[in-house]
């Protein structure tokens, strides 16, 4: 099965749609679930990403974005950087 992507309050729907896309096609080649959350907010500019393996590990991370623009690159290293961390095969 795919990751489970969620990916909300980022500034504007067209950002959340190409970042879902994103990261589920890089963690198309993990055999396991994995839950992956990228939730900003209305009010303040930092963004949780959050990763759950399917055993229960979990990492969290926060990036701080500059003027609600939020860096789908940077997002993209952090979860790199959390896969790792899991172990889990990218």
């Amino acid at each position: 099965m795919s990751a489970i992507v969620t990916a909300k309050f980022l500034g504007d729907s067209v950002t959340e749609q190409e970042l879902r896309a994103r990261v589920r096609q890089r963690f198309a080649k993990n055999p396991a679930d994995v839950r992956i959350g990228i939730l900003g907010s209305e009010r303040v500019d930092d963004i949780e990403i959050k990763v759950t393996a399917i055993d229960g590990r979990r990492s969290v991370r926060w990036l701080h974005s500059k003027g609600r623009e939020h860096d789908i690159p940077a997002i993209m290293a952090s979860l790199d950087d959390i896969a790792v961390e899991l172990s889990l095969n990218l």
